[in-house]
């Protein structure tokens, strides 16, 4: 009976403490409310957003501006001459923002 006893106590204490470490382990959701959210003004509100269309182009390898192959993803591009060699120059779309590549025309294979 003493046995018994010290048993249930243990297998109590096992089953209180499995369940704190389920219920703490778990992230909580916490549900918001319309009411709760803020209101926004109209005013505030953008009602124009401008899409911006990106365009891939494939550049071949040519050293030493490129010495491998890559796909630029550029927004705009213009044509221009430097030393005599007919360039291009893309505004290239890279890690979120907006540089300017300079590419030799013959490298370029247009998509």
């Amino acid at each position: 009976m003493k046995y018994l006893k010290i048993f249930y106590i243990i297998f109590l204490h096992v089953i209180l403490a499995l369940t704190l470490i389920l219920y703490f382990s778990y992230p909580k959701q916490v549900t918001v409310y319309q009411e709760c959210q803020p209101k926004i003004k109209e005013e505030n509100k953008v009602k124009n957003i401008e899409k911006v269309v990106h365009q891939k182009v494939n550049v071949i390898p040519h050293p030493p501006d490129f010495m491998y192959s890559r796909e630029v993803v550029y927004r705009s591009y213009k044509n221009a001459s430097e030393n005599g060699k007919s360039i291009v120059i893309f505004e290239e779309y890279l890690n979120g923002n907006y540089i300017f590549t300079k590419v030799d025309e013959d490298a370029i294979q247009w998509k």
